[in-house]
């Protein structure tokens, strides 16, 4: 079976992803550097989303096909994890590090919405295609490599770096896929500033029916950004080999690809509210099983609860900024909230966690479930789906000119 273009695309680039995510915290303690440091360098993850995915974003809804953004973002990509491969020390590893994030940031918003503007432009005979049946060949994406990893890699510090090789050889193959993603139409709107796309997509997001949301993500994202930098380590420390984690993380993925496919059912039944809140709730749990029972098999378990977690970061998000969106900023409004959200989360997550103790990952985990917490107090609250999908915004903007 040959899959169509853009979910081959996500395919491979999820594979891209899972290799970088269990394996870069590994080789950064196999290139030297301590927790704090480690801290500091994963934090870089959270500063790329600041500049890459506004900018590429805007470009995308202004200029750019998106197609020929994503292959010049996975060219980098390929020196990225070259150069990374290869480091020793605290330096030549953060530059490395930060090169691949500056790659992957943009990767997520510019392909997310990528699908809503070509469902957007579909002909009205043409059948919807939801976006999870799309997005979930991303979760088919990230467990891929993780068997021929857990076969062949080698536990210590070639393992990690080895892993990055193959990340290389994904990019390559991701690029030549960029060939066959649908091109999309640019709708410009003429005007001032106010009718730039960037601009038009933060107003969108300090609406009163979306700060509430963009506030809980936040500490979602600062949550999950020390545990994503300090599971795999706290997997180690627990006994587990390396060539086992990629395989230990693929697990959480497997519950996500069920609960994505099961995404329009929830949603029919509970709505987008009771997906959020059901989501918000994973979070929490799964931060206070990492805490409560410092043991391998509670860290396996725990995986278990990354499949409703995903509904909310992965789906829900990105379903909910469509409905934000107008016309002219499609791609803007992902990328916009990449970085208002996300890079703040993705950049203090990962800091204040490497103060800590070496070796004292529970306290990582309580201060991450203790965040997790007061974001689904927030959501429970003040998150309400938007009433008007465009509102003042839209109405005050001047009519966008199409552009082929």
């Amino acid at each position: 079976m040959v899959l169509d273009p853009l979910r081959s695309h996500y395919l491979l680039a999820y594979a891209v992803f899972g290799i970088v995510q269990p394996y870069a915290p590994l080789l950064l303690k196999d290139a030297g550097l301590t927790q704090n440091e480690i801290g500091w360098v994963i934090a870089l993850f959270g500063v790329s989303v600041f500049i890459t995915p506004p900018l590429l974003s805007a470009l995308a809804d202004l200029h750019l096909q998106p197609r020929r953004l994503i292959a010049g973002i996975f060219l980098v990509m390929s020196f990225g994890l070259a150069l990374f491969a290869q480091a020793e020390g605290l330096v030549f590893a953060a530059v490395g590090y930060a090169l691949v994030a500056l790659c992957i940031t943009p990767t997520f918003p510019v392909s997310d919405a990528l699908h809503f503007r070509v469902e957007a432009e579909r002909p009205a005979d043409v059948p919807e295609t939801p976006f999870h049946r799309i997005r979930v060949y991303g979760a088919y994406g990230f467990i891929l490599p993780a068997v021929p990893l857990a076969i062949f890699l080698p536990d210590g510090g070639l393992g990690s770096r080895l892993a990055m090789v193959f990340g290389i050889v994904v990019c390559l193959l991701t690029i030549l896929n960029t060939r066959r993603l649908p091109t999309v139409r640019h709708e410009v709107a003429t005007g001032s500033l106010a009718a730039f796309p960037t601009w038009t997509a933060a107003r969108r997001l300090l609406r009163p029916d979306a700060r509430w949301f963009c506030l809980a993500v936040l500490l979602f994202s600062c949550s999950l950004s020390a545990y994503y930098g300090f599971y795999p380590l706290h997997l180690r420390e627990l006994g587990v080999g390396d060539r086992y984690i990629a395989l230990i993380v693929a697990l959480g993925v497997i519950a996500e690809v069920f609960c994505t496919l099961t995404f329009g059912w929830l949603r029919s039944r509970i709505g987008l509210r009771g997906v959020v809140i059901l989501g918000a709730g994973a979070l929490c749990v799964r931060l206070l099983l990492l805490y409560a029972v410092p043991t391998a098999a509670a860290a396996i378990v725990s995986q278990l609860f990354h499949g409703p977690a995903m509904l909310l970061l992965v789906i829900a998000v990105p379903v909910f900024l469509n409905q934000l969106a107008g016309r002219t900023d499609r791609t803007s409004i992902q990328g916009v909230f990449a970085f208002m959200v996300f890079g703040l989360g993705r950049t203090l997550g990962p800091i204040v966690p490497g103060f800590v103790p070496d070796n004292n990952l529970s306290t990582v985990f309580a201060m991450g479930m203790t965040l997790s917490g007061i974001a689904t107090l927030i959501l429970v609250l003040g998150f309400r789906e938007p009433s008007d999908r465009t509102g003042p915004v839209e109405s005050a903007m001047p009519a966008p000119s199409p552009r082929p």
